[in-house]
């Protein structure tokens, strides 16, 4: 069923733009009567489709859902709630647990990337991850009533959460449920969060016009200022770049440098620095030998 449906809502859009190309006088791109035969058949199309689909269950809480989301692997659901609670539930609808806890409502609900551990974000200024099963895990309370827990972001190993918490993020270690890393270095608040899918990086953008790039250790291994407010960033699929769109409408795209590689290709391609740190009267000897034993790269 699926199938039909993407190919039809395809052919609807490639046909739509069609006819305002025609409107415009473009009439090598078909035939009047040809378009109106196909948009009716389209329209069969997709009628059929829908008329097959069926209601498989529905979600109850006992206030208004401000969230709703698929787990990974695609076995449970996750909703949170003006009731105070998050319930996980099965696809058909049945509840499987109620996360009680949170003594406002919960804002939002996700689940860890492997499915496993799902975070909830509440107005009670707290952030708490919890088990599948629904058994609570790991809380961050915030006593001060001027700040608050604006984001939570998953390692993609699942390994790692990092939170916000105005322009400062956390990194904490899941597996033994320890901070490990204090972001500290914007000047407004954090705007987005996020971790590379090598799980070795993290991304914050902030409304300080910049977008910083940090390790797990905490330490900071770049900044980049923009002319305005970032709207959001993205890794690349290979952790090697990042997107920065702007509110202006520009995209940035950033090359993340392999800082493993910088020595090795200085040494093995800068013809003069080997010379360099020989010879200049300022660099102490352990620094001389820093291109000893340093691999070549290879080609």
């Amino acid at each position: 069923m699926l199938e039909p449906l993407l190919e039809a809502t395809h052919a609807k859009v490639i046909l739509e733009r069609r006819k305002k190309l025609l409107k415009l006088g473009q009439s090598f791109l078909g035939n009047p009567n040809q378009i109106n035969a196909l948009d009716q058949k389209i329209q069969s199309t997709l009628s059929h489709v829908f008329s097959h689909t069926k209601e498989k269950g529905r979600l109850w809480h006992d206030e208004s859902v401000y969230s709703a989301e698929f787990s990974r692997d695609g076995q449970l659901i996750v909703t949170a709630s003006a009731d105070k609670t998050a319930k996980i539930w099965k696809r058909d609808g049945t509840r499987v647990a109620t996360l009680e806890g949170h003594q406002e409502s919960v804002f939002s609900a996700e689940f860890s990337p492997d499915s496993q551990l799902i975070v909830t974000a509440s107005g009670d200024k707290t952030a708490k991850i919890w088990k599948r099963d629904g058994q609570e895990w790991v809380e961050w309370d915030l006593n001060d009533k001027n700040k608050k827990i604006e984001k939570v972001a998953f390692s993609k190993d699942s390994q790692y959460a990092v939170i916000t918490i105005n322009d400062v993020a956390e990194v904490w270690n899941l597996q033994n449920q320890k901070k490990v890393a204090t972001l500290d270095g914007h000047s407004f608040r954090i705007s987005s969060v996020e971790f590379s899918p090598n799980s070795q990086l993290i991304l914050t953008t902030s409304r300080d016009r910049t977008t910083k790039l940090w390790n797990l250790e905490g330490d900071l291994l770049a900044s980049l200022s923009h002319e305005s407010r970032v709207r959001t960033a993205q890794f690349s699929e290979d952790s090697q770049s990042v997107l920065i769109v702007l509110d202006t409408g520009e995209v940035k795209i950033w090359q993340i440098i392999d800082w493993t590689q910088l020595l090795p290709k200085a040494c093995d391609r800068i013809n003069n620095f080997k010379y360099y740190l020989e010879n200049h009267p300022e660099i102490d000897d352990e620094k001389r030998k820093i291109c000893d034993g340093v691999e070549a790269l290879e080609e």
